[in-house]
């Protein structure tokens, strides 16, 4: 059973994708909101989008000389080009779209640039690539943020040639050397080493030419008083399996093995692998996570259940804001499982994705204000 239904989510995964619903209650296909950080507060320091398209230009000639020494290796004559300048509009501020780990705020620089592919024998190609900065304030939560950025690319828009370019395999040159390339623009986040507490881009009613990217850096203080708190002490006490059945049978095996990865903000616990059974508990034992203040606007937290087989969106979250105190005590969040609903039936010509309870977890959330103590 887990083999055949693994093989069919895989075979039917790109059509599945369109066609997802919720079979139960349980949020599907949601984002945890964002945890922060907050807008920058005072423009001091700061990065210009031109300085930032200057970055992406070196990146991307690093790349294209890589990609220009593969193509004299595999001989032909074949060579790619940079075409002008690299294009730059607005940044803005926008949030991850994780499902089973925190989001945060970053801002995202939108820009893209044009490769010329020189192709002997036959007219030359271009490819129109866009290209995303992604400026975070990397670990800003703990007080001693940094500034990075990573480069994601798109797919690209290829423009030009001719009946010619099935013969002279340029469509399979593009495909396995030149696009391949490509994507190790962003292959690894680099860092500004600026120390930063918060993100934000420029007002919208300012010209992308004289747009940028601001931060705030941390603040050092010398103090005479000492404050013990307030802080949040987030424990994941116990797993349930749930009965979970899909299609009139019950879902994946009767024995599972399991790994809970749980977030409460930015601190992540995870199980050791737990058997269970339908209708099994298991106590956790796992380390508490404490967060210090200063608090957070808002308490994530973020529960998934990894196991062969399974769906990488088995995850759920809950939420609650410090107007509210983050509602402490007990709560109980339910992890769901996703299977496939075979198609052909009335209202459902192509197959879906269905969702129902797979798993419980029981945590507790409990909020300390000490007193202020002075020396």
């Amino acid at each position: 059973m887990i083999c055949r239904l693994w093989l069919l989510r895989l075979s039917q995964s790109a059509v599945l994708l369109a066609f997802m619903v919720a079979a139960s209650s349980i949020s599907f296909a949601q984002y945890p909101p964002p945890i922060g950080p907050d807008s920058y507060k005072v423009d001091k320091t700061d990065i210009s989008a031109n300085i930032l398209r200057n970055v992406a230009r070196t990146a991307i000639n690093k790349v294209l000389a890589d990609t220009n020494a593969s193509l004299k290796n595999q001989g032909g004559g074949y060579h790619v080009d940079l075409v002008g300048n690299v294009n730059f509009n607005q940044p803005y501020r926008t949030a991850s779209q994780n499902t089973n780990r925190p989001n945060q705020y970053y801002v995202k620089v939108p820009m893209s640039f044009t490769l010329n592919v020189s192709i002997p024998h036959t007219s030359d190609r271009q490819l129109i690539y866009p290209l995303a900065l992604n400026i975070t304030c990397d670990r800003w939560f703990t007080g001693d943020g940094v500034v990075t950025y990573t480069a994601v690319t798109g797919p690209p828009d290829i423009q030009g040639g001719n009946v010619l370019e099935n013969l002279a395999q340029v469509r399979n040159l593009i495909d396995n050397t030149v696009k391949s390339y490509l994507p190790s623009i962003g292959a690894q986040v680099q860092t500004f080493n600026n120390p930063c507490v918060t993100i934000g881009a420029s007002p919208s009613n300012i010209e992308a030419q004289n747009s940028f990217v601001a931060w705030d850096a941390p603040v050092r203080r010398a103090v005479n008083i000492t404050t013990v708190g307030p802080r949040l002490e987030i424990t994941f006490l116990k797993l349930k399996r749930l009965a979970a059945s899909g299609n009139g049978q019950q879902l994946y095996s009767p024995v599972e093995n399991v790994i809970l990865d749980a977030y409460a903000n930015f601190g992540e616990r995870q199980s050791h692998s737990l058997t269970f059974r339908e209708g099994d508990e298991v106590s956790l034992n796992l380390t508490p996570v404490i967060i210090d203040a200063p608090l957070p606007n808002i308490l994530v937290v973020i529960a998934s259940i990894n196991q062969p087989g399974g769906s990488a969106d088995d995850t759920s979250f809950w939420s609650a804001p410090s107007s509210a105190n983050f509602s402490p005590g007990e709560h109980t969040l339910q992890i769901p499982k996703h299977y496939v609903i075979p198609g052909g039936g009335p209202g459902h010509l192509k197959p879906t994705i269905g969702a129902t309870p797979g798993y419980e977890l029981t945590y507790k959330v409990v909020s300390y204000n000490p007193q202020t103590i002075r020396r």
